[in-house]
């Protein structure tokens, strides 16, 4: 890890200015710094935004801090905690000196964390088990929303058109990735609903309750 934290250590400038440069979009408000943010961004909850990214740094944590080390390459948004900071920040400025000032003490202190995280090899499991959840939770609630999409376009049809591509998707090993099936299955799905209602063999469901 020593050669990685090194060869960091000697781009700190641009670390710092890139720091800069994520906390002010974050502080604009018109960037989030995940889905959950986003939405939540969107409503004016800044506070709820700020700790809903606050706690999810720790779960990366223990990824971004190693493989940062391992391959000498750092990630946009660091440890995500440039994020939070930028949401609660006054003013694009006081935003600016901060995300710079919060990279640096980020970069710097990359090889005190790897140590730390090689004595606390629990701590590792559990955030492994802590990311693989929350993308998990996200391929559910996608699939959720996609069900519900077909489900206003087509009723119980759109369901099972939809539903059984992303269930052909599974059988097949995935030719699509778990999370991106479910929306290309409802774009599927919508086509071929359109298709049968131009040939008169399909009706949308608003159509006949009206």
């Amino acid at each position: 890890f020593g050669a990685g934290a090194a060869r960091l250590r000697r781009r700190l400038p641009l670390f710092m200015l890139l720091g800069a440069g994520v906390c002010v979009l974050a502080q604009t408000k018109a960037f989030g710094g995940g889905e959950a943010t986003s939405f939540l961004i969107a409503k004016g909850h800044y506070a709820e935004a700020a700790q809903v990214d606050f706690y999810r740094t720790f779960g990366f944590v223990p990824l971004i801090a190693t493989t940062a080390l391992a391959s000498g390459a750092y990630g946009v948004a660091g440890f995500t905690l440039v994020y939070p900071v930028g949401y609660l920040a006054p003013n694009p400025y006081l935003a600016a000196v901060a995300g710079a000032l919060l990279f640096a003490a980020e970069v710097l202190a990359l090889s005190a964390v790897g140590r730390a995280l090689g004595r606390l090899p629990s701590v590792r499991d559990c955030s492994e088990h802590l990311r693989a959840a929350i993308g998990d939770a996200l391929g559910l609630a996608v699939l959720f929303g996609s069900l519900m999409a077909a489900n206003a376009m087509g009723g119980g049809l759109g369901i099972l058109v939809c539903g059984g591509l992303y269930l052909l998707n599974e059988a097949m090993g995935r030719p699509v990735v778990r999370t991106a099936a479910a929306p290309a299955a409802v774009v599927a799905g919508g086509l071929l609903l359109n298709g049968l209602y131009w040939l008169g063999l399909f009706t949308p469901a608003t159509a006949a309750a009206s």
